[in-house]
């Protein structure tokens, strides 16, 4: 596709929780380490913040799926820095920066 290595990062999307031992063996698999997991939301949670018209990492900025969401922003937010580690806990990280929230 023509991007550097150091561009690309794996998100496994709508993981379920149970396959977690199985992470080593996916990474060996394609040969990456895995950047993110986006959980497998069958709880309804998601989808209930779609309906309101509400993003989950606002309306529920401790459920596992912003948490995940979270942690990519700061690896692009990183990335986009020329850093290849996340923003230091006590700085405001991207999805702080854009919401206006406070700890």
């Amino acid at each position: 596709m023509g991007y550097a290595e150091e561009k690309i990062a794996v998100v496994l999307n709508r993981y379920p929780q149970r396959i977690s031992d199985e992470l080593q063996s996916i990474e060996g698999s394609i040969g990456r380490s895995i950047c993110c997991r986006l959980p497998l939301q069958e709880n309804g949670a998601l989808l209930e913040s779609i309906n309101v018209g509400e993003p989950i990492i606002l309306s529920r900025p401790r459920h596992p799926f912003s948490l995940q969401m979270a942690e990519l922003l700061n690896h692009i937010q990183a990335e986009g820095q020329g850093k290849n580690t996340a923003a230091p806990r006590n700085s405001r990280g991207l999805l702080r920066r854009l919401t206006g929230r406070k700890e």
